[in-house]
């Protein structure tokens, strides 16, 4: 909490570069016929609230984007558990218990019916 009240802390970033490799790199795997799981990783939450804006922005701007593209599941593990602090080492990185949570998580959104 200190570290991010200081202001250290990885700061959301919007590159036009990357951004356009992420778009065509969609249109490729479109093309492909590859179907594509796109995971949201999970950051504590006194991460994601450190720039609400621009990480509102940041998700908008995947969403708004893969909204194009068929080929792609998008699963949000970060609101199944950002505010679970316990499973935490730090604001990035899950402990053992938080890598078993969400990798269950990930195995029940994967279930084909």
């Amino acid at each position: 909490k200190r570290q991010l009240a200081k202001g250290n802390f990885w700061k959301v970033q919007f590159n036009p570069e990357t951004q356009a490799v992420f778009e065509e790199t969609l249109g490729f795997l479109e093309t492909q016929g590859i179907h594509l799981f796109l995971l949201h990783l999970p950051n504590i939450d006194l991460l994601n609230n450190a720039e609400p804006e621009k990480s509102a922005e940041a998700l908008t701007y995947i969403k708004k984007t893969i909204s194009h593209y068929p080929n792609v599941t998008f699963i949000d593990a970060n609101s199944a558990v950002e505010s679970r602090h316990d499973l935490f080492i730090a604001p990035l990185p899950l402990n053992p218990k938080g890598q078993q949570e969400v990798t269950t998580f990930l195995a029940d959104k994967l279930v084909i019916p």
